[in-house]
């Protein structure tokens, strides 16, 4: 309503007029050290803030395209820590960010790897042993290299984290691999995108707990793909919109308030360059003068639409929800309690739509997709 759409538009400010003060301060940056220093921004942190209690849209931190389209070359990196929720031994390497998004818009993302090492005496949740502090370490710098992720080493309290030469000489070993794969300067190129809108987000309420919304739909599904055996980047709507990915298999986690035009470019881009486009919960739904509309959904994704049933959503705390019309060609994977389609799949072109009527992107699903997509996992279903 009239509200809800205010509220947008004022969130959209808010992070807009963050970015414009990161913008000026980067240029004078520039011009006062005559651009012999670096310009380094923390910024960005599109996929871990998206599950803030205080609802995305007040963070400040969902304007990195109009950030990277206003600065001009002014800024040279873009960093953020490594994920919080995920530095354990047996956890997996990911970002903050849409960091291959930054890549393609010519700026350099960095990690800072502030990992509890054992050597932290103070923090409860630290690596217990040398060993794990130098997997995980090894493990960080290398999936930076294969992503043109930089990393440096940051002890945040001055507490000797990084006190033991062992843990350097994993960043010495890890430079002759640095230099070969920049010296390629092929350009990235992972199975799965991770796609994530900023323009939605600004409408997520602060009523609505963040871990609520934003973990399933958005934070938590960067640790899936490889979890999967996929190989994923992430990226912003607006970005894959201007300048197709090749990526087989597309998530599109938050879509469901996108701008127009970058509406408009996705559903041509159906047209013209497969791939397997997966679309959650309401994707298109609400226009840019705040109004709902199933017609909308329909352009982006090429499903007909119509919401779910007050049995259905009964029985679900997110609202609305919606299924899809079984018309011919459409596959149904699963159904709602009455049994209308969850989750289904339409050829589209030489590709493939799918809607998910709710999150669910763990490993079992993510390797049909990714089967149905045509990419070759890295592990087996038993694996």
């Amino acid at each position: 309503g009239p509200s809800a759409l205010k509220v947008a538009r004022f969130n959209r400010l808010l992070n807009e007029e963050m970015a414009d003060l990161l913008i000026a301060a980067s240029k004078a940056a520039r011009e006062a050290t005559h651009g012999r220093k670096l310009v380094i921004l923390f910024y960005g942190y599109t996929f871990e803030l998206a599950s803030s209690g205080n609802s995305p849209g007040n963070v400040g931190h969902y304007a990195l395209q109009h950030l990277l389209d206003g600065a001009d070359g002014a800024i040279d990196m873009i960093a953020a820590p490594i994920p919080y929720g995920d530095r354990g031994w047996k956890g997996i390497s990911s970002t903050m960010g849409s960091v291959d998004t930054i890549v393609r818009a010519g700026v350099m993302p960095m990690d800072e790897n502030d990992t509890r090492t054992h050597l932290d005496k103070v923090t409860p949740r630290r690596l217990s042993a040398p060993q794990e502090t130098y997997d995980v370490l090894a493990r960080e710098l290398a999936q930076g290299i294969f992503r043109n992720v930089g990393c440096w080493f940051f002890d945040l309290n001055g507490r000797d984290w990084f006190g033991d030469e062992r843990m350097w000489q994993k960043m010495i070993e890890a430079r002759p691999l640095a230099k070969r794969i920049y010296a390629e300067g092929k350009p990235v190129a992972p199975d799965c995108a991770l796609i994530n809108d900023e323009n939605s987000l600004m409408w997520v309420s602060a009523k609505v707990p963040g871990i609520h919304f934003g973990w399933p739909f958005v934070t938590e599904v960067r640790l899936m793909p490889a979890k999967a055996g996929l190989s994923s980047g992430h990226y912003l709507f607006s970005d894959v919109a201007r300048d197709p990915v090749s990526a087989k298999l597309q998530l599109f986690l938050s879509a469901f308030a996108p701008t127009d035009a970058d509406l408009a470019a996705i559903a041509e881009q159906r047209k013209t360059q497969p791939a397997t486009r997966v679309w959650c919960w309401a994707p298109g739904l609400v226009g840019e003068d705040g109004r709902e509309s199933l017609r909308r959904m329909k352009t982006l994704t090429g499903f007909t639409f119509k919401r779910a049933s007050a049995a259905v959503q009964a029985k679900e705390k997110y609202t609305p929800l919606f299924t899809v019309e079984e018309e011919q060609g459409v596959e149904v994977w699963s159904r709602w309690s009455d049994g209308t389609p969850r989750v289904a799949v339409r050829k589209d072109g030489d590709g493939h739509s799918v809607f998910m009527g709710l999150p669910d992107y763990k490993p079992p699903m993510l390797r049909r997709l990714a089967k149905l997509a045509g990419v070759k996992l890295l592990l087996s279903d038993e694996e």
